[in-house]
């Protein structure tokens, strides 16, 4: 089972050398997306391995924006051109496995043809939808570079009907993070080169990282062997817009999730954490 790792990360350089020594396995190989406003130096020690790559074309990320998009878009085609892998897992530089390298392998050889993605579809009666709708309902501007934006934001909402998905699709999603086919990921990557209307769409939705790959495979033939995300995530910390920092407290919890990787660890902010996870999985 080859799986390609594909990482999105812009910080912690000696916690990202510890997810990748937790997830290593013969058969995997790690591409990692610097984001490009960070000085690739701080993390050339990790180009020391044969099975760890930097993604070339690094995009300048915003958290909200549709640079997160292109990072990822970026990484999948770089992966996909190498070729010869069975999975691509989407993670973060702040995940860390909570199984082994070995262990995860024999997970998706046993499921082999499972697409592990959160793929919910919009309803609007639901609570998490109602309270996310704005984002693709309204136009969001905040890819501009522009003074005065949210103004001219708010303004231009006021005479605009709400926004329509395009293509008629059903829109899906609800977190960025998957575990995907090599064969679902050419669909994405395809439909995505092929349909400009919808990438349109998604730059004007706030957060599209969440949505855009995952309405496409909702409403494609692989909807049929769609399956949650891998990842254990606590969204009862702080309302910023970010899951909470998990702590050795969380742990119990995390590990009882049945779940093959949690996130987000910091070691500035709980290094027992990470060290305890560390020693468990190893």
């Amino acid at each position: 089972m080859r799986i390609a790792y594909l990482i999105l990360t812009h910080k912690l350089p000696s916690q990202l050398r510890i997810l990748i020594d937790l997830c290593q396995h013969p058969e995997a190989d790690f591409y990692i997306h610097l984001d490009k406003k960070v000085n690739l130096k701080a993390f050339s020690d990790l180009l020391t391995e044969e099975n760890i790559f930097f993604i070339q074309k690094r995009v300048r990320c915003r958290w909200g924006t549709y640079s997160l998009v292109q990072a990822t878009i970026n990484g999948l085609k770089e992966i996909q051109s190498k070729g010869g892998y069975d999975y691509i897992n989407f993670i973060s530089g702040q995940d860390l496995p909570l199984v082994s390298g070995e262990d995860f392998s024999n997970f998706l050889e046993k499921n082999k043809g499972h697409e592990f993605m959160s793929c919910k579809p919009y309803d609007k009666m639901d609570p998490w939808w109602k309270k996310n709708e704005s984002r693709f309902l309204k136009y969001n501007f905040q890819n501009w570079m522009l003074p005065g934006k949210f103004r001219m934001q708010f303004l231009f909402n006021r005479v605009m009907p709400e926004r329509k998905m395009p293509l008629g699709m059903v829109l899906s999603g609800e977190s960025q993070w998957f575990c995907i086919t090599t064969v679902l990921t050419d669909y994405l990557l395809q439909f995505l080169d092929t349909n400009p209307d919808y990438v349109r769409f998604f730059k004007y939705v706030w957060g599209a990282d969440e949505f855009i790959f995952s309405t496409i495979a909702f409403n494609s033939p692989f909807r049929p062997a769609l399956a949650g995300i891998l990842h254990y995530i606590d969204w009862d910390g702080p309302s910023d817009g970010h899951p909470k920092t998990l702590g050795v407290a969380d742990l119990e919890d995390a590990f009882a999730s049945g779940k093959i990787f949690a996130r987000k660890f910091d070691i500035t902010h709980d290094l027992d954490a990470v060290d305890q996870v560390a020693n468990k999985v190893k």
